[in-house]
């Protein structure tokens, strides 16, 4: 009878604790989903944001249009990666509304750690399931109630195929309230605990279970021994080393847990056995000195004592995890952002340096050039004179003499090196961008990219064809072959006058010849000058310069745009989920909770 009453009253106990944690769970996750349906609003209007801010109107097509792609493709990726998040926590969200009348215990541990047979123990099973860690597959996720409690045993991780084990181990995590770690006493490996780094992230309350492998049915000797004197096996003695090994273990691999390590050490196949009917002479034994029964008060507690604080920390926990993981993600996009603006900045401020030096040195840069140009048929001016003037292929002989000027090549060669030393500027501009900053579409690894952020060679192709247009124009407009004729017909008709033996007037003749040719050479060379400069105001200055320029500042202020959108829904998602934790409090995970949440 007084066996009856204990168990009627634990059982009111759970179903009076189940009920308030149903209660709590419902109300903490009605705040969650409002909480994401908020997150989920600010993302959608950073994206119509970052849609538009990546779009850049150019003047005349653009010569970065290779960075706005970019910077498209980098904020598209951002968005996927937003709207990814926000569905994967509506997910996990609604597996919880499914969940909210359960309270879940899961076993986790390394394959053949015992899990299943401190299942079978506790829920009563007939043993089949046992030893079976190396048979898993894809549907061996299995749940068991026991006194209120939902217990999950999950594959172990570590042995044959245990990468999928261990995939399929941690997919029930997020949803669980307590995690029961089991570790064994025949090797309590360092492996297992580089599990935990995931658990902290989960934040997940542990009970650390060690369980002592001593087969009791390999011998009747053995079981005998145990049942006789279990401490020799459980006692401090047997298992202090073990508790040390794992509390050396757990401030390495998880020192967040250092200060509130619980090592329950258990008899798993002893638990078992005492449920057995072959056993039940030496079941009372068995049962005892398995110390099965401190685990399930310590779980029993959980749930009575700490059950309501547990779904808020499974369901608030997560989606606070959620909106952290999300808002930093976000602010630092929003650091690369502005770096990579104040990056732009300066290195434009430098570049326009270098653009406002090339354009004000190229009057003086051209006259000089051309003067250069024109340099040799001035030179030979009065020899050639003294050796044609009387020929009657003069003519003839003056247009070789333009002709090997090559003045048509020279133009487009000039043109060519103007273009060549922009190209060069703006190149090197590109290049100490890349250098400094990582134009990536990659939202999650934010790796740097080998790729230019602007392809300068695409522009320089540009400079080219309106360099070589220009040039060809230049060409036709200075025609030096029609001034050469013009000049030749002048002075045929100066040599009319010269006669034999009339030497002041041949010398006059010669002078005055020198003197035109002179004054004409001058004239054309400041014609060609002339259109050089126009066409360098007009192609160069106007076309090229000018729009790339325009488009360097707008490409900068996108991207800091991008900056202040993104800090502030950081700031934001950041708000929300403060003010979530505000109304759901979550303990550090250094301290245990002291009082339980408050009931709705």
């Amino acid at each position: 009878m007084r066996d009856l009453l204990h168990r009627w009253l634990r059982n009111w106990r759970s179903r009076s604790a189940l009920k308030k944690c149903a209660a709590i769970s419902r109300l903490a996750l009605d705040d969650a989903e409002a909480a994401l349906v908020d997150a989920e609003k600010q993302a959608s209007a950073f994206i119509e944001t970052v849609s538009a801010a990546a779009e850049i109107n150019s003047q005349d097509g653009t010569v970065v249009e290779q960075a706005r792609q970019v910077l498209k493709e980098r904020t598209t990726a951002l968005s996927l990666s937003l709207q990814m998040e926000i569905s994967t926590l509506r997910t996990a969200l609604a597996r919880k509304r499914n969940r909210a009348d359960y309270f879940t215990v899961t076993l986790f541990g390394q394959t053949m750690a015992g899990k299943s047979t401190i299942r079978e123990a506790v829920t009563g099973g007939d043993g089949t399931t046992i030893g079976k860690g190396g048979q898993r597959t894809t549907r061996d996720v299995r749940e068991y109630q026991w006194q209120g409690l939902t217990i999950v045993d999950t594959p172990g991780f570590g042995a044959y195929e245990g990468t999928e084990d261990r995939e399929l181990a941690f997919s029930t995590m997020d949803e669980s309230d307590v995690v029961v770690f089991l570790l064994s006493s025949d090797g309590v490996q360092k492996d297992a605990f580089l599990e935990m780094a995931a658990l902290n992230r989960l934040r997940k309350h542990v009970v650390f279970v060690l369980n002592v492998k001593h087969d009791l049915k390999k011998l009747a000797k053995y079981r005998r021994d145990f049942v006789s004197d279990p401490s020799a096996w459980m006692g401090d003695a047997a298992i202090q080393p073990h508790r040390n090994r794992i509390a050396s273990l757990v401030r390495v691999h998880a020192p967040w847990m250092a200060q509130k390590v619980r090592v329950v050490a258990v008899h798993a196949q002893a638990a078992w056995m005492a449920r057995q009917p072959e056993y039940k002479a030496e079941a009372s034994r068995l049962l005892a000195g398995s110390n099965i029964n401190q685990l399930l008060h310590l779980l029993e507690d959980e749930l009575h004592l700490h059950g309501t604080q547990r779904r808020v920390d499974t369901i608030i926990g997560g989606t606070e995890r959620a909106l952290t993981f999300v808002s930093e993600r976000v602010s630092v996009v929003s650091t690369s952002f502005r770096e990579e603006a104040e990056l732009m900045e300066e290195k434009h401020t430098e570049l326009k340096a270098k653009l406002d030096d090339f354009i004000g040195r190229f009057p003086e840069r051209c006259r000089t050039a051309v003067q250069e140009h024109f340099a040799p048929l001035e030179k030979g001016l009065g020899k050639f004179v003294e050796d044609n003037l009387r020929s009657s292929e003069f003519d003839k002989r003056w247009k070789a003499r333009v002709a090997e000027l090559k003045t048509d090549a020279w133009v487009k060669q000039y043109a060519d090196d103007i273009a060549g030393e922009l190209a060069a500027i703006v190149r090197e501009f590109w290049r100490q961008v890349q250098v400094d900053a990582e134009f990536t579409t990659e939202f999650h690894g934010a790796e740097a990219t080998s790729a230019d952020p602007v392809d300068w060679q695409k522009m320089v192709r540009r400079v080219g064809i309106v360099l070589g247009v220009a040039a060809t124009v230049l060409a036709l407009t200075s025609n030096p072959a029609g001034w050469a004729v013009g000049i030749a017909s002048l002075l045929t008709g100066i040599t009319s006058f010269f006669v034999p033996g009339k030497s002041d007037a041949i010398k006059k003749a010669k002078e005055e010849a020198r003197t035109q040719l002179a004054a004409q050479i001058e004239q054309n060379a400041a014609e060609v000058a002339r259109s050089l400069q126009d066409w360098f105001t007009r192609e160069i200055e106007e076309k090229t310069i000018a729009p790339l320029q325009s488009d360097i500042v707008g490409l900068t202020l996108s991207i800091r745009t991008l900056a202040g959108a993104a800090t502030k829904l950081s700031a934001t998602i950041c708000a929300g989920r403060d003010a979530l934790l505000s109304r759901h409090p979550i303990p550090s995970p250094d301290c245990e909770p002291q009082t339980l949440a408050p009931t709705p």
